[in-house]
């Protein structure tokens, strides 16, 4: 029997994770609203489109008082977003 979850997702195994230099040392910082176009690239190459955030719900949510997005980038893009809503 299938995971429930298998084919939920479907992540690019390349585009998954952080490069190993970058992981350790990289500090998460809050995102800026000129972030929304990466934020929205990362959404789409880590979800289906049914589950990732719309352009629109991205730039929203930057704006948003009541959401914290957080970010981990390297010297190319971000790697890493974490969504906080109170």
């Amino acid at each position: 029997m299938p995971h429930p979850k298998e084919g939920l997702f479907s992540v690019p195994q390349k585009n998954y994770a952080a490069p190993a230099s970058s992981r350790s040392n990289t500090p998460i910082e809050k995102a800026k609203p000129s972030d929304h176009e990466a934020l929205y690239a990362l959404e789409l190459r880590c979800f289906d489109p049914g589950m990732a955030f719309h352009y629109r719900q991205i730039k929203d949510l930057l704006q948003n008082p009541r959401a914290d997005v957080w970010v981990m980038r390297d010297d190319l893009q971000i790697f890493a977003q974490l969504i906080v809503l109170r």
